[in-house]
């Protein structure tokens, strides 16, 4: 992992999407939800 210094920016998403995040992250093997998400700002 690198420890460069991350940006804070908002993140809109729809209560769904942000409910369904919140119950899968950790059955993923994530530690958060960030690194969860992570993923999809590569496509």
């Amino acid at each position: 992992m690198s420890f460069e210094k991350k940006n804070k920016f908002a993140f809109w998403a729809y209560p769904q999407t942000m409910k369904s995040v919140e119950q899968h992250y950790q059955s993923d093997g994530c530690r958060s939800q960030s690194e969860f998400i992570r993923p999809v700002r590569k496509l």
